[in-house]
């Protein structure tokens, strides 16, 4: 691959490691990292223009500015094109209507990395790896022997579901496609539908939650057990304040648990990108 420059802008720690693992493979600048810059160059400002700017993920939190808690300033969006040569992208994770409508005026290509299937697979591998370490801080019980339920079967749960069965736990899996149900069985699991909740969401001392939707009604959580615990991963609606249900809220795991490990994957999904394009050449 022939090198290239990159600007990264804003996020957390995922974008300084993305920043690291850029810089090998071609010029790299840094932006709105104000109080964790390390070794990487800071951005000069000027005129200076890129051929790739990044950002974060997600991109913004406001949709008005990136998202970039290290900086004690504002970064618009608005101002993105300012900084892109001509002929040159952005690229962003969960990339919002305003940056699209930013970039469609500004001309400027944008590619939401997020979309892409390599990245949702790997940072299935830190989500779950989170989930984990979550399970055995506020349980204060061994995985061995644990029954635990997951709602969902995605990427995440697949993941998942393998480890806790590696480690001899006891895992249900609730799903509401008859493929789903089949591949769970094959994976050592016991499958449920989604439907047999009201009825089964009493049995299990863990429950995780992959699906986001609200589907732990009123009905289902009053079956819980007190003493149980539940680690929702993808929904903040899914219990009332007054429901007397345990709740970890872990969304964004990835960031918070893995962010080396999250940087390099967000940086060889560009990368990867950039290499498809160059082989359609």
């Amino acid at each position: 691959m022939t090198e290239k420059k990159f600007l990264i802008i804003g996020g957390d720690s995922r974008q300084l490691r993305a920043a690291e693992t850029l810089a090998l493979h071609g010029g790299c600048e840094v932006a709105g990292f104000d109080k964790a810059l390390r070794s990487l160059p800071a951005f000069s400002g000027g005129q200076t223009r890129f051929q790739h700017v990044i950002l974060p993920l997600p991109a913004t939190r406001d949709g008005v500015s990136v998202n970039a808690p290290f900086h004690g300033g504002v970064l618009s969006l608005a101002s993105l094109p300012e900084l892109v040569k001509p002929g040159g992208d952005i690229f962003a994770g969960k990339a919002p209507p305003e940056l699209e409508s930013v970039c469609k005026s500004g001309g400027i290509a944008l590619t939401d990395y997020f979309a892409r299937e390599e990245l949702a697979v790997m940072n299935a591998v830190p989500t779950a790896e989170g989930t984990l370490e979550i399970i055995l801080r506020e349980s204060q019980s061994t995985i061995f022997g644990m029954n635990v339920l997951i709602t969902g079967y995605g990427r995440i749960s697949r993941v998942l579901a393998s480890r806790l069965v590696s480690l001899g736990a006891n895992v249900t899996i609730c799903a509401r496609k008859y493929s789903d149900l089949a591949w769970i069985n094959i994976a050592g699991a016991r499958a449920a539908r989604i439907s047999d909740l009201p009825s089964v969401a009493g049995d299990f001392d863990t429950i995780i939650n992959t699906v986001p939707a609200p589907v732990f009604t009123p009905q289902v959580a009053a079956i819980i057990r007190k003493d149980a615990l539940v680690v929702d991963l993808a929904s903040e609606t899914g219990f009332a304040p007054d429901s007397g249900v345990r709740v970890i809220w872990a969304l964004s795991l990835p960031g918070k648990c893995s962010p080396v490990s999250s940087g390099k994957i967000i940086a060889e999904t560009i990368l990867n990108i950039l290499s498809e394009r160059e082989n359609q050449q």
